[in-house]
């Protein structure tokens, strides 16, 4: 479902290119192919099975060598769903050929990086955005419009639980070294971020944390516990766990990440079957992460929950429902409904067309992906340095 001012426009759709067809890549080519301010012209991968399987799904010629898209005049625009340290020489490349981004989180590696795209993006003039955080979630949008209407008073706190199977799930080495944007810090703690950030309305001043390390698999963090301090005097807590036992999808209602059913069995038959071990899946392995090409993939979760979010005020407290939110206050508990509200990437859509087809502002900017990265960097070096890290 589109906003409302969207469906009176006479839209132009923006000629767009997909680079990396893993899991992220082939959500934001589903997204793009669906929605009607783009138009998938190329989608590119390393492997030739992958990218056209791509193709044939998401429409666009294939493309084994991203550089190709430079030179190529109707692509205008370039989804990056690459490994998180190849992020920035992509972008680079894209943006002085003159092709607007859109970056999956984290956007960069560190605060260092982070700084060199905000220059590319102000030498080149191209438009960058962050995009793909559970922070455009419609609920979390909807607890946001609560919080600034007043719905409970002075925000006193917020709390994200997240206990997934992340760390189950079968990963290469990058994908887990905080060096290279990997582990659960750099590939999840963003939608934690990003869900707080979006509700309190502000940028955080300070974070605490403490991360632990899985020995096994090469100290790869598994699980952080952050305080995240606010400029209006709000705490965060952000609480999360990849390590597959008990899963937060108890305390929402059996759903899951995506909306869909909560399966118990599903860690367990996981844990036993040792299924993170890439070795196991043999030729077969380079292809794994984008080879669930015979599965649906959404682009529309119906809204599922990234963890349990609880928002508590002097006047009450919120929590994301399976409808939208609930609102628990002095009259009672009653439900705000937003099943029906556009989010996630099709908001990231609109918002980017309407800045480059309208010229109208782009909040979630290169800078405001940069900001993620940064509280990202500091729970990490909180948890190294034991302290607590001043933004």
């Amino acid at each position: 479902m589109l906003s409302a001012n969207a469906e009176a426009r006479d839209i132009e759709p923006i000629g767009i290119a997909i680079v990396g067809m893993g899991v992220a890549g082939r959500l934001g080519a589903v997204a793009a192919h669906e929605s009607p301010f783009f138009r998938v012209v190329a989608v590119s991968d390393l492997d030739q099975d992958a990218v056209t399987a791509a193709a044939i799904q998401f429409g666009g010629r294939p493309v084994l060598n991203a550089a190709d898209l430079c030179d190529a005049s109707d692509v205008e625009a370039v989804y990056i769903a690459t490994p998180t340290h190849l992020h920035l020489e992509n972008a680079r490349q894209f943006a002085e050929a003159g092709k607007h981004l859109l970056i999956e989180k984290p956007v960069v590696v560190d605060p260092d990086e982070g700084r060199l795209l905000v220059e590319i993006e102000r030498a080149t003039g191209v438009r960058v955005m962050a995009v793909n955080t559970r922070g455009r979630d419609a609920p979390v949008r909807a607890m946001a419009r609560l919080v600034r209407e007043g719905a409970v008073g002075r925000v006193r706190s917020f709390t994200n639980l997240s206990y997934p199977s992340w760390m189950l799930r079968p990963r290469f080495d990058y994908e887990l070294m905080a060096k290279l944007g990997g582990g659960v810090i750099f590939r999840q703690g963003p939608h934690q971020v990003e869900i707080a950030r979006t509700i309190l309305g502000c940028r955080p001043i300070s974070v605490t944390a403490i991360a632990s390390e899985d020995h096994t698999r090469n100290g790869a963090i598994v699980s952080y516990n952050a305080l995240v301090e606010y400029p209006n005097g709000v705490v965060a807590t952000l609480v999360y766990s990849g390590a597959g036992y008990f899963d937060s999808a108890e305390l929402t209602f059996g759903v899951g990440e995506t909306g869909a059913p909560f399966d118990a069995e599903q860690s367990a038959t996981m844990h036993a079957n040792r299924s993170w071990e890439m070795d196991k899946y043999g030729a077969d392995a380079v292809q794994l992460r984008a080879r669930a090409l015979a599965a649906p993939v959404s682009a529309e979760p119906a809204w599922g929950f990234a963890g349990f979010t609880v928002v508590s005020g002097e006047d009450g407290d919120l929590r994301q429902s399976t409808t939208g939110v609930t609102v628990y206050d002095r009259t009672g508990r009653h439900e705000v409904r937003c099943l029906e509200e556009a989010g996630g990437l099709k908001l990231d859509f609109e918002e980017f067309y309407s800045a480059l087809r309208e010229g109208t502002m782009l909040e979630h900017d290169a800078a405001w992906g940069v900001s993620t990265v940064d509280v990202c960097n500091a729970m990490l070096d909180s948890h190294t340095q034991r302290s607590r890290i001043v933004l």
